[in-house]
């Protein structure tokens, strides 16, 4: 069911048993399998149906670290939370991101990738991924024996490179449609009978019993300023990386640091996979135009399908090689750029595409950009026609890309800032902060890529400058993947919450999402936080039916409606 917040009496109590906070990836995901489960649960999302100005505002709080855009551009304030503005890149991870590395501080899960097997499986049906195989041998042969025809627009072939696998390796990832989960699974959502999603829910705090160690109720607001409460066995957060941590830190009536945050690390080891390119990459001719490990024809204009699947290759430098030379881990791939990349045209025309797509500029509005393009407009169209073709005789030249995982830092952190926004609620702020481990592995990632690209004879490289040599660049991005504010761990000491996302001293208060990741490899959080929220609910489900800890005979109340008087729900 379907419910507009607005529609309550102000001061209506709703009860049930679980209370997840956020209409994202992780709460969708839950709410799915609870309905399965019958047991009564209501999801609190902040935003309505699509985007709207005066909801979108409450994200914003100043960036006090590298500069950084964690508002507009980066998050989707609506049912579906960031699934409205992803790319679908999916993979599982893989053991070794798991993994007590002692080269890099702070890594380590009291869990592994054998725990969350069963849940990847699954999450391939929710996230409408297609296959559980990402051998890239089950994709592509080698250089000469491609298996797939060429893609729409292409006239090349999808291959693999012939290199030494002990230098660099490939790994492949698949695509969810990319799945806007919000849209795709509203007629279940509406249609289900044990779950309530109240649209326009704005939870400003959660409220604990007089000694704090369990929640009470979740204290909501509308814009339109109707109030109310959830009362509820069990509480899930849901709500982002930045988010969780915001609303942990704002509720300190019992807890003067916030809830789970005793040893103050909630909002600490903050954490994103910045972007970065490099070089000309100069193909040898039986390599030039391969769609597959070129990210502008594998995502951006168009897709590379193999047996009816999107797939995309990437490359990255072997475990064993990581731990010899100390880095982190990365994945790259190249990027063919076409004329006029880089330039204020083209960056004008990405942000009219994100404008289209529901995500707005904070920092340069519609006016500027428009001036952009239309004082230069044979930039503009040339950019256009090539991006809308997918030609290949519009490249300018191919670059390399990376994304890299950074090194868990308690100082790059989410915070409180002195603003508050339309609610009454304190802004975040965020203090991004990569060190010295993530410019090795940048400068030592694109160094070992183009010495087996010239030592294969694959192509010819020309490096640009290492970034130890002249910094972080200015225009430096993250990829919007807000992870590690509330880290798990066995040991309230070292994380917030416990291996099955416990709140440590708290009873009944759960944190779903990537702000449980301890550390955040390179690959993309979905599908890992996916199998985290099905892993939690499965465990949340056990419970009730055993009534081990949460009594399941409650049902869930109707809510008054407007036109009725305020009252408590039975």
């Amino acid at each position: 069911m379907l419910i507009d917040t607005n529609e309550l009496a102000s001061g209506s109590v709703i009860q049930t048993q679980i209370c997840i906070v956020g209409g994202g990836a992780a709460g969708i995901s839950m709410a799915l399998e609870l309905e399965k489960a019958g047991i009564d649960t209501v999801v609190l999302e902040s935003g309505g149906l699509s985007r709207d100005e005066a909801t979108a505002d409450l994200y914003r709080g100043p960036s006090v670290g590298i500069p950084y855009d964690f508002s507009d551009g980066t998050r989707s304030r609506f049912l579906g939370g960031s699934s409205n503005c992803w790319g679908g890149f999916c993979r599982p991870w893989d053991q070794s991101a798991f993994e007590n590395r002692s080269w890099i501080k702070a890594s380590g899960w009291p869990i592994g990738r054998a725990d969350l097997e069963p849940f990847y499986q699954r999450s391939h049906a929710i996230l409408q991924v297609p296959s559980n195989d990402y051998d890239p041998a089950h994709w592509v042969g080698k250089t000469g024996e491609a298996t797939h025809g060429p893609s729409k627009g292409l006239s090349a072939k999808a291959a693999s490179y012939p290199f030494d696998p002990k230098k660099v390796e490939e790994i492949i990832s698949q695509y969810s449609p990319p799945l806007k989960m919000g849209e795709a699974y509203r007629s279940e959502l509406k249609a289900a009978k044990h779950v309530k999603v109240y649209i326009k829910a704005n939870v400003v705090e959660l409220q604990c019993n007089p000694w704090g160690g369990a929640v009470e109720s979740a204290k909501i607001r509308t814009l339109k300023g109707v109030s109310a409460t959830v009362q509820a066995k069990v509480f899930v957060l849901a709500s982002g990386g930045i988010e969780n941590a915001r609303l942990l830190l704002a509720s300190n009536r019992q807890q003067s640091a916030g809830i789970g945050n005793r040893y103050d690390l909630v909002g600490r080891y903050f954490q994103d996979h910045p972007r970065f390119l490099n070089g000309i990459v100069d193909f040898a001719e039986p390599y030039r135009n391969n769609p597959l490990f070129d990210i502008k024809f594998h995502c951006i204009v168009n897709k590379v399908k193999i047996g009816g699947v999107d797939i995309s290759g990437q490359m990255r430098i072997p475990f064993e090689v990581q731990k010899e030379r100390g880095i982190l881990d990365a994945q790259m791939w190249f990027r063919s750029l076409y004329a006029g990349e880089g330039t204020d045209v083209v960056r004008a025309l990405y942000r009219m595409r994100q404008r289209v797509r529901g995500k707005w500029s904070p920092f340069v509005g519609l006016g500027t950009d428009l001036g952009h393009i239309f004082s230069h407009p044979m930039d503009s169209l040339t950019y256009s026609v090539a991006h809308t073709t997918g030609s290949l005789k519009l490249v300018r030249y191919v670059t390399m890309e990376l994304i890299a995982e950074p090194e868990p830092d308690p100082n790059s952190r989410v915070m409180l800032s002195d603003d508050v926004d339309a609610l009454g609620m304190r802004r975040t702020k965020i203090d991004w902060r990569l060190n010295q481990r993530v410019k090795d592995t940048v400068d030592t990632s694109f160094e070992l890529l183009a010495r087996e690209l010239e030592d294969k004879k694959i192509a010819k490289v020309t490096l640009g400058p290492r970034i130890n040599d002249v910094g972080w660049p200015a225009d430096m991005e993250g990829t919007y993947h807000h992870m590690g504010t509330t880290r798990m761990a066995d040991s309230p000491r070292e994380g917030v919450v416990d291996r099955n996302c416990l709140v440590h001293g708290m009873e009944n208060l759960y944190i779903a999402g990537s702000s449980v990741f301890p550390t955040s490899s390179s690959n993309n959080p979905t599908m890992t936080l996916v199998a985290l929220a099905l892993r939690l609910t499965d465990r949340l489900v056990d419970e009730f039916r055993a009534g081990t800890r949460f009594s399941p005979e409650a049902k869930a109340a109707e809510p008054a409606k407007a036109e009725d008087q305020p009252k408590a729900a039975a």
